[in-house]
């Protein structure tokens, strides 16, 4: 009888045990999409919706949320990673205005290349750039040009392989930067498992 009114599109199946009505997964998935949409619509810089938070809107359980998962993305609508959800036609951009401030951000890094960008971008811009490879992130306060960070962490290498370690100060006078940044990128490296931390020095861990 299950089998009939899945043939004759009753009933859909979820996964190995999940059975919902045509009807029940018709309003399912129109929600499931608005919740995405109107997400992108308020953050458009974001990468996409919580998977977490859409699992609790839906009022799904963890087994079901991920069948459910499954099946819209298999219809090719809903793209998610491992912490977000998305419409797949769904591209973070910059508004005209944001990708301004933020070209003129990058021309000042490029310029000035041990400094973070100005306070007055949008707050979420730094976060997109991160997302797409311009920026890195090494405190809450302190972004990089990728470029740069990768210049930064090539001399932290080769210091280390030369001299056997690396120490706040050193890297503080190399680069001119100050203490609270000398301290904030050696402590980026050391969450990275590029560095770590023995006593005031550093040294390799890879």
């Amino acid at each position: 009888m299950l089998a009939a009114l899945v043939t004759e599109d009753h009933l859909v199946v979820l996964g190995d045990d999940a059975l919902i009505s045509f009807a029940g997964w018709a309003s399912l998935r129109a929600t499931l999409c608005d919740l995405p949409a109107s997400y992108h619509q308020r953050f458009p810089l974001r990468r996409g919706m919580s998977r977490e938070e859409v699992r609790q809107r839906l009022q799904l359980t963890p087994k079901l949320w991920q069948s459910v998962l499954v099946a819209t993305m298999a219809e090719g609508w809903l793209s998610a990673d491992e912490t977000t959800v998305r419409l797949t036609d769904f591209t973070p951009q910059p508004t005209a205005d944001q990708q301004r401030a933020l070209n003129r951000s990058m021309s000042t890094l490029v310029q000035i290349p041990h400094v973070s960008p100005p306070t007055e971008l949008d707050s979420e811009l730094p976060a997109w750039a991160c997302d797409n490879g311009l920026l890195v992130k090494i405190a809450s306060d302190l972004y990089l040009l990728s470029a740069t960070c990768t210049a930064m962490t090539m001399w932290v290498r080769t210091t280390i392989e030369t001299q056997g370690r690396v120490t706040v100060a050193a890297f503080r006078d190399h680069f001119g930067v100050s203490r609270r940044y000398a301290v904030a990128f050696l402590e980026y490296l050391d969450e990275q498992r590029i560095t770590r931390r023995v006593g005031d020095t550093r040294i390799l861990v890879r």
